[in-house]
């Protein structure tokens, strides 16, 4: 059981953000380490992955819609 909850549900989870690195807000990009910039590139790619993650799921979430839609 996570949070009271049975089952995590493929929405909820989309619905998270990928949490910002506090480096990011609190100093100049300039400033930032190599080690820093090798996170700030993960954090890039972790938001590019989870946008597509939620527009395939918008996508099925259409199709879903529609075909029950039309068959009830």
């Amino acid at each position: 059981m996570m949070g009271g909850v049975l089952e995590i549900k493929k929405e909820d989870e989309l619905k998270k953000d990928v949490p910002i690195p506090s480096f990011i807000q609190n100093k100049p990009q300039e400033d930032w380490s190599e080690e820093e910039h090798k996170i700030f590139k993960e954090y890039e790619a972790k938001c590019k992955d989870l946008e597509e993650e939620r527009e395939k799921y918008r996508k099925v979430s259409c199709v879903i819609k529609c075909f029950t839609k039309h068959f009830h």
